[in-house]
């Protein structure tokens, strides 16, 4: 009888513990955790999810690019996060590896570890780094990653994408690309997807571009590589893309309220982020904007493979939505994409017959 009230107690108990547990929704305030509604001299808070040692060095320049030498008080503060598949029937964990006191055990850390607290020295003071580890199955790992994001208020969740290769084989970022995907999907922090590739010397002279189109995600874009255009090594491009049919189209609804309403305060929006960064770099000769007129998708496409030709970018910076294009893109392209946790453009971008030797950064913006 006991053996049956066991059993039966068991049985009701887990789904009704499955079903109301939620732990990455416990209703608290986050409140605007971006990086575009940050101050300009307060530091920046990322987390850097890696699985393996190819995904640290493109990990590594971003953080170089992101923590300007002329800047001491917008400090950056790195929490590096290892993602590890759990083998056997082992428990979950995530595993802080300094503690209270600064101290750190390197019996406790592998090699990958290192490479972040080299460059936290290198940095002398600048760049601050925590390592942590999460243990877990691929389909609660995400779980570490948000859960880590909010008890640290971070600003910036970079998650790596493996590159893709022709022929498409299982490679070793399996924890960050299935990771990648539940993250992006609704999850409450800021994530952004980091797609590796063989950028060629590890020199420290950075020519980033920006493609923009408008919306909150790609605000967000902008608003990360403005702080890397505080590094003296790095050139910043623009590329602003103006779409005639999309402009025509919400002239076409002025009587209709809401999404008029909507077009008109994302450009307002647009027009402010676009207008602080000429401000603060008024005398930068290291940036540069330029708007690029496109009718259709079908130019689009065109301009956007003609990126990384002969400009010799390092890293493609785009928003995981295009605002008011969006539609406009999805019609034409989202048949066509192979990682919707990229968006249209970054799927573009990262795909494997595109042969350009950058890295690329698609942000989505935690609202």
């Amino acid at each position: 009888m006991l053996v049956i009230s066991s059993a039966g107690a068991t049985a009701l108990c887990v789904p009704l513990v499955a079903h109301f547990y939620k732990p990455l929704s416990s209703g608290r305030p986050v409140g605007r955790r971006t990086v575009q509604h940050l101050k300009p001299h307060v530091e920046l808070r990322m987390l850097a999810c890696f699985s393996d040692e190819r995904s640290v060095p493109p990990l590594l320049h971003l953080l170089e690019c992101s923590s300007p030498p002329d800047y001491p008080s917008a400090a950056l503060c790195v929490y590096a996060l290892h993602l590890v598949e759990l083998q056997g029937r082992a428990v979950s964990s995530l595993v802080a590896h300094r503690n209270k006191k600064g101290f750190i055990n390197p019996a406790q850390m592998d090699r990958v570890h290192n490479n972040f607290i080299t460059f936290e020295q290198v940095k002398k003071g600048a760049t601050a780094v925590q390592p942590f580890t999460s243990i877990a199955p691929y389909k609660t790992m995400h779980q570490d990653v948000c859960s880590l994001a909010l008890e640290k208020s971070v600003a910036l969740v970079v998650v790596p994408s493996p590159a893709r290769t022709p022929p498409p084989t299982v490679t070793p970022t399996a924890p960050c690309a299935a990771s990648s995907r539940s993250v992006l999907g609704g999850r409450p922090d800021p994530p952004q997807c980091h797609e590796n590739r063989d950028a060629g010397p590890g020199q420290w002279q950075h020519h980033v571009c920006v493609l923009f189109w408008g919306g909150p995600d790609d605000r967000e874009a902008l608003s990360v590589a403005a702080r890397m255009a505080r590094h003296p090594a790095v050139r910043l491009t623009v590329m602003r893309f103006v779409l005639a049919a999309a402009a025509s189209a919400g002239a076409g609804r002025n009587s209709g309220g809401s999404p008029r309403t909507t077009v008109d305060k994302d450009r307002v929006w647009d027009e402010e982020v676009l207008g602080e960064l000429r401000v603060e770099n008024g005398d930068n000769e290291r940036l540069a904007i330029s708007e690029v007129a496109v009718r259709d998708v079908e130019q689009t496409v065109a301009v956007i493979r003609t990126v990384g030709g002969d400009d010799g970018y390092d890293l493609v910076v785009t928003g995981r939505r295009q605002g008011s294009a969006t539609s406009l893109l999805d019609e034409g392209l989202s048949e066509w994409s192979e990682s919707p946790e990229l968006g249209v453009v970054g799927d573009m971008l990262a795909s494997s017959d595109f042969q350009c030797p950058f890295s690329v950064l698609v942000v989505q913006q935690h609202s």
